[in-house]
């Protein structure tokens, strides 16, 4: 049975993602959010772009070059602070093959480089890694935990999923059992510890490092404001984030969004 099966979801979470992106817009510098929550991706410094994915997932987005040094932006700074269960899963590619720490997707303070609450996670020696730092320090840090990819330069689906009592790594579906430098399976890293950054950024591909920037290839990135199951994992897995549709959900899905995790907020329409 998977790990988290039984371990309910966060008090007022959605079922969806709260942020998907296909990423075959094929160019421009924005990516458009398939959740209906209107969580726009902006590009930022000399990348990335996108190119040719799998077979049936459209386009991707590369960070490959030595002149690629940015990443994209979720949405606006603070928005899922927070956010203390849930699950982030993408496929990636890293390319080229090497043995550096690249990181995926982190949240992270805007302004401060160094350790500032950082979630991370990464390839880092050809390894699917997640790195968490609370309080404020990184020597040594709160969570580093790790798992070996076979066939490390291939797509692999990676997913990190944070429940109420324990955390699971997933990789192409299955669960694996990662190696722990730092804590363990109970140590709980999710975006509300990240949130003591404020202002807290969530980048794609970027970093406030440049050699800890990814390397290589990301499609098809959920977030959750949930534990996924296994089962849900790699339906995710076997299916393309569809295209936003036309028109979207926008500011009305981010309001939604907002009265599930806070119902004691009253929102009213504007006008006379």
């Amino acid at each position: 049975m998977p790990l988290l099966a039984g371990v309910p979801s966060a008090a007022g979470s959605s079922d969806g993602p709260i942020a998907a992106y296909a990423f075959d817009e094929g160019s421009g510098t924005t990516v458009q959010d398939s959740s209906g929550h209107g969580v726009t991706g902006t590009m930022y410094g000399t990348g990335p772009t996108f190119v040719a994915s799998m077979p049936g997932h459209g386009t991707a987005l590369s960070y490959v070059g030595s002149s690629v040094h940015g990443g994209l932006l979720l949405g606006t700074a603070d928005m899922w602070d927070d956010v203390a269960q849930g699950t982030i899963e993408a496929w990636v590619k890293l390319s080229p093959l090497t043995n550096g720490y690249q990181m995926w997707f982190n949240a992270r303070h805007d302004v401060n480089a160094g350790c500032q609450y950082p979630l991370e996670l990464s390839v880092w020696s050809h390894g699917f890694s997640v790195f968490g730092a609370y309080p404020h320090t990184c020597e040594p840090p709160t969570l580093l935990a790790s798992f070996a990819l076979s066939s490390p330069g291939d797509w692999h689906h990676l997913a990190y999923v944070v429940g109420a009592s324990s955390f699971a790594m997933y990789v192409d579906g299955e669960l694996v059992t990662p190696t722990f430098t730092n804590g363990s399976s109970s140590t709980l890293y999710f975006f509300d510890k990240a949130g003591h950054s404020t202002p807290t950024v969530y980048d794609v591909g970027g970093a406030d490092i440049d050699s800890e920037e990814w390397q290589g290839l990301i499609d098809d990135l959920r977030i959750y404001d949930r534990p996924l199951t296994q089962a849900e994992i790699q339906s995710d897995m076997q299916t393309p984030v569809p295209e936003p549709a036309a028109g979207g959900l926008g500011a009305l899905g981010a309001l939604a969004w907002i009265a599930r995790r806070h119902p004691s907020v009253r929102l009213e329409s504007g006008g006379p």
